[in-house]
């Protein structure tokens, strides 16, 4: 579980840090104009208090989701724990692809998905994939989830991964539905 949380923390660090960096530069630049020192004193520290708070509250979420993960974890099932903390996994980006788990980093969360739930990979864009849920998380029909990527990473090497783990995911590239990935048409 602590190399998941250092993986995790590792990635959203720099987040935190932007957070804290443009508090820092509001609260500046207010003092730097003599806001503080004026008769509006009051706007100044109602928007340096609300950079702040909001900067806190974000950095505290981050820091907490590895504990909420662990938490989910506990509650789940023997076989998954075991597979999760003791398994072999294939690393993909910031991605793990475990024997019948995706574990990935998204929107401030540590996401765990079996392959088996999935129902559709859609590429949205370079950075941003999708994944459809047969019965999702939280027993939603359909749940969307969002898979992002980095300019870097190729989907297509993605989406063959998911092919790997569950042959019935459908796969949507530019609202187009892809039969089939395994057949190579070459013009002659």
């Amino acid at each position: 579980m602590k190399e998941i949380s250092k993986e995790y923390l590792k990635i959203y660090r720099s987040v935190i840090i932007q957070l804290w960096v443009i508090a820092a530069l509001c609260a500046a630049a207010f003092a730097v104009s003599g806001a503080f020192k004026g008769g509006r004193v009051w706007f100044a520290v109602i928007v340096c208090t609300a950079f702040g708070i909001f900067a806190l509250t974000l950095t505290l979420i981050i820091l907490i989701a590895p504990r909420r993960f662990e938490h989910r974890l506990k509650k789940g099932s023997k076989e998954v724990r075991e597979e999760i903390l003791e398994g072999k996994f294939a690393v993909l980006g910031a991605r793990r692809f475990y024997e019948n788990h995706l574990l990935y980093y998204s929107r401030r969360k540590i996401n765990l998905v079996r392959y088996d739930e999935i129902e559709c990979v859609e590429i949205k864009s370079i950075m941003k994939m999708e994944l459809t849920l047969k019965a999702g998380n939280n027993g939603k029909e359909g749940e969307r989830l969002v898979l992002p990527t980095n300019p870097d990473e190729n989907s297509a090497v993605i989406a063959a991964a998911f092919k790997s783990k569950n042959p019935q995911i459908r796969f949507v590239i530019n609202g187009k539905t892809i039969d089939n990935i395994d057949v190579k048409e070459r013009k002659k």
